[in-house]
């Protein structure tokens, strides 16, 4: 009876670590969420590994990350936090571009199609936008703002989040008239079009979100491999993301 006690409890063991072997953390900006989501489904039906997503800021995880916390891919808002971990010594291969975020304005109540003379009119509306100092999102919000000669104009109407993922949550919930938000928000949420004015990109400087593969066991390096494949790569653009060339 022993021994039939110990090969159960030796093989829920195993089992327990091959489950716990085989699930990928991931830390992923919160910009990135709602795909990253979509990713994950798509790759549970090609590998037998499974995805452990966890969202917050890039800076947030950059931070945990320093301090050792065990996540195996990093998926940042922008370029230069995995690069600054990859120059401490983190991870095992220079970071990747998944995805190129692009902005747009948010405008749910506007009587006419949104452009950029919806900025050119702002009276006493009020504009949410990520925090330029800590967000990418908001650094292009800024960026733009400052080529039209708006910046200082709207000081006292900017509603600045912690993220671009709360800059987009002022303006749903009705607590801000409109919003510089993420192109990738207001796909996957399926607004109007009518709604929204995609920025040109060449307004702001490039919103490069880059991978860090931290740890190199065989289910990460599946995640990273996949990440690059043309079927994650439909799914990223599909969401609202421009697309780097492979390599770069």
């Amino acid at each position: 009876m022993r021994s039939v006690t110990l090969i159960g409890l030796l093989a829920a063991i195993f089992l327990t670590h091959s489950a716990w072997a085989d699930k990928v953390r991931v830390a992923v900006a919160s910009n990135f969420l709602a795909t990253a989501k979509q990713l994950a489904q798509d790759f549970q039906t090609r590998t037998p590994h499974q995805l452990a997503l966890s969202a917050a800021s890039s800076g947030k995880f950059y931070a945990q990350i320093r301090q050792g916390a065990p996540y195996d891919l990093f998926l940042s808002a922008d370029a230069e936090r995995p690069q600054r971990l990859f120059r401490e010594g983190v991870g095992n291969k220079p970071p990747v571009t998944y995805a190129i975020g692009q902005l747009v304005l948010w405008h749910p109540e506007a009587s006419q199609a949104v452009d950029q003379t919806s900025l050119e009119q702002l009276s006493h509306q009020r504009l949410a936008l990520a925090n330029p100092r800590v967000a990418p999102y908001g650094l292009a919000a800024q960026q733009l703002l400052q080529q039209m000669g708006l910046w200082q104009k709207l000081q006292a109407g900017l509603v600045r989040g912690e993220n671009v993922s709360q800059a987009f949550h002022y303006v749903r919930s009705g607590n801000v008239d409109m919003g510089l938000v993420a192109l990738s928000q207001v796909k996957t949420m399926a607004i109007p079009e009518a709604q929204w004015w995609q920025v040109p990109a060449e307004r702001y400087t490039p919103i490069e979100q880059q991978a860090l593969l931290i740890q190199d066991n065989a289910p990460a390096q599946a995640v990273w491999q996949y990440l690059q494949s043309p079927e994650a790569r439909a799914i990223i653009q599909h969401n609202g993301y421009a697309l780097a060339n492979i390599g770069e």
